[in-house]
């Protein structure tokens, strides 16, 4: 069976509940460049490609990282500025926003970005006018659509494989790439291949990182950390 990989590029503090507390000085933490060297390390080793979805965060504070990644053959995607849900946006702000972190990882790599993926999966029913900004900006493709419902996000019956969606009646061009699902006993559950590369990562480098959980109300938020 073929996947396809992706890894949102982020800091370990853009998640997006409030039920967790953070403090000021952990922005100064950094973390976020050590890990992804060693999943490029990894990636080369085992000669997997990916597309990384970055936040303009990201891009603008370490520039040479992104540049990496590109150089390394992976994909540039946008994940937006900052970890903002899409919901919590209007069309306009979205639209600024989208222009703006493409703009930047697109001087930074000299490369044509094609795809976005929204914050938390934040393109729900009552979001689905984001689609329309980004065919009409000019992307390709979103891998924002989680058909599931959570607290935070999701669309339970949307078509689990890709598909072109319609928004107000309207088939568009742009193609939705679903995220996984994993289907046991009937259920569909959220299927995340971070859980699976951050324990082997622990393994493979004989504890030199150590993985952190989470717990907000039903659900797990793991971090991998150097020790």
């Amino acid at each position: 069976m073929k996947n396809i990989m992706t890894i949102d590029l982020e800091e370990w503090f853009h998640f997006n509940t409030s039920d967790v507390e953070i403090s000021k000085d952990v922005y100064s933490k950094v973390r976020v460049v050590d890990a992804t060297k060693v999943i490029l390390d990894l990636f080369e080793q085992y000669k997997v490609k990916a597309t990384f979805f970055c936040l303009e965060y990201v891009a603008s504070k370490y520039p040479d990282l992104i540049k990496l990644i590109s150089e390394k053959g992976h994909e540039i995607a946008s994940h937006g500025i900052n970890h903002k849900l899409v919901y919590e946006q209007t069309p306009e702000e979205f639209e600024q926003e989208i222009k703006k972190s493409v703009d930047i990882l697109e001087q930074i790599t000299g490369k044509k970005v094609l795809g976005f993926r929204a914050p938390s999966w934040s393109i729900t029913k009552k979001s689905l006018w984001a689609l329309q900004v980004l065919q009409d900006l000019g992307l390709k493709y979103d891998a924002s659509v989680f058909p599931i419902k959570t607290f935070l996000f999701g669309i339970p019956d949307a078509p689990r494989k890709p598909y072109y969606p319609e928004y107000n009646g309207k088939k568009l061009e742009i193609l939705e790439i679903p995220c996984q699902l994993w289907k046991f006993l009937a259920k569909d559950y959220l299927f995340r291949e971070d859980f699976i590369l951050e324990f082997y990562l622990i393994f493979l480098l004989n504890g030199e990182f150590v993985i952190q959980i989470i717990k907000v109300d039903k659900f797990y938020f793991t971090f991998i950390r150097k020790r």
